[in-house]
């Protein structure tokens, strides 16, 4: 039928189509798989109905064939039944119908012979709906944990980073603390200086008078040498 026709060139792309090639022409390849793992489940349900549907049409028409085999070799018996009483008109009636019988396990035969090819193809085809089926979880899986990596290293990155900014911060802050330490220790020793000038004046006069000193006896030790 022209259904099962589109069934088969429906299934057949899915089939033959590479996952590798469809992922790399798309921009999130996730959530295109996951539609692909969708529509791919969808099409087994309905591979699997398909099956099931040519199997007992292929079983009604065994069926109808056996019965017309049963029926055409009733009418023969008939037909010999009648030759032999000298009823020839009955035996023609006989064979007619058996004719009529033979004619139609013909058509179930011929019937029945395209249905068991389309069983065996769907089932055929089913197999490997369902082969693909794997290849694209199996497919799903590793990006899926491709994914998962790269979100985790995002997060220590940017966990990282946090951590850095929050060192340069504190380290920040102790420079300050440090710088401001040092501005205060050194306006403390001015402010110290500036309220001792008497002590201040002492020191630079000792200072002067210890520069006196080793002065004259340089000037002492250069008239020794004349």
């Amino acid at each position: 039928t022209r259904r099962s026709s589109d069934l088969f060139k429906r299934f057949n792309l899915i089939i033959n189509a590479s996952v590798n090639e469809m992922i790399d022409r798309v921009e999130d390849p996730t959530l295109t798989i996951k539609h692909l793992v969708r529509d791919m489940e969808s099409n087994l349900v309905e591979a699997k109905e398909q099956v099931v549907d040519a199997i007992l049409h292929e079983k009604q028409l065994l069926s109808q064939l056996n019965n017309e085999k049963k029926s055409e070799s009733l009418w023969l018996e008939k037909a010999t039944t009648a030759l032999q009483q000298d009823q020839e008109a009955k035996a023609r009636e006989a064979l007619q119908r058996k004719q009529t019988h033979s004619q139609l396990i013909e058509s179930i035969s011929a019937s029945l012979s395209a249905a068991s090819e389309t069983t065996t193809l769907l089932k055929s085809q089913l197999l490997q709906l369902e082969s693909k089926l794997i290849e694209v979880k199996l497919k799903q899986s590793s990006l899926q944990a491709r994914e998962n990596a790269l979100s985790a290293q995002k997060r220590m990155g940017l966990e990282q980073a946090e951590k850095t900014d929050q060192l340069n911060q504190r380290l920040d802050k102790m420079d300050d603390s440090l710088f401001d330490q040092e501005a205060r220790l050194a306006a403390m020793e001015a402010l110290e200086r500036e309220l001792n000038p008497v002590e201040n004046a002492i020191l630079d006069l000792k200072q002067d008078t210890a520069i006196d000193h080793e002065l004259e006896q340089l000037k002492q030790s250069l008239n020794a040498d004349k």
